[in-house]
């Protein structure tokens, strides 16, 4: 593997697990990012949405083609970030009920239509289970990525259904090596 997640800095591990699953075919339709805030989630989140389509494989996200600009630009139709509504302490079921009006919408322009979920762990008990139904049954196009601060708000029934990955805490080093 020449290069796995080239703009993310620290968790090597994981970066290269999932470039792995990535390549083989074998990435699962959820995952849970969980880790501090300012560990990397959403800039992992973004990536991972772009080497599900990108169309270089020795570099994933190559950061190069059609679809990796458009992804790591905010500009794809089939990413679609979901944050609470501004104001709002939690997120509303409200929210997740317009996930699912949309969620057997086939994607524009990926093979996959990744939902990218920050702060899931401010969901409410009502959403958590709203949402639930959508991780039992997703269409085979539908990649939930579920990023949180503390696992421990999310029902046991949504862990059991998407696999938690930690980040790691970046290395002042490592950040310092990278911005230089």
């Amino acid at each position: 593997m020449d290069s796995c997640f080239p703009a993310v800095i620290g968790n090597e591990k994981l970066r290269r697990r999932l470039a792995i699953e990535i390549k083989e075919g074998k990435f699962p339709h959820a995952y849970i990012l969980a880790g501090r805030d300012g560990s990397g989630k959403m800039t992992l989140a973004m990536n991972i949405a772009a080497a599900l389509a990108c169309k270089n494989r020795h570099t994933l996200p190559c950061g190069e083609c059609d679809s990796c600009r458009k992804i790591l630009g905010g500009f794809s139709p089939d990413v679609l970030i979901l944050r609470k509504e501004e104001g709002k302490k939690e997120f509303s079921v409200g929210l997740i009920r317009e996930i699912k009006n949309g969620l057997y919408i086939a994607p524009n322009e990926m093979e996959k239509r990744v939902y990218i979920i920050e702060d899931a762990d401010l969901m409410n008990v009502s959403a958590q289970n709203a949402f639930l139904k959508m991780l039992e049954e997703p269409p085979h196009y539908a990649v939930f990525l579920l990023l949180c601060a503390n696992v421990g708000n999310l029902l046991d029934t949504i862990k059991s259904r998407a696999p938690v990955l930690y980040t790691e805490a970046i290395p002042e080093e490592d950040v310092r090596a990278y911005l230089l």
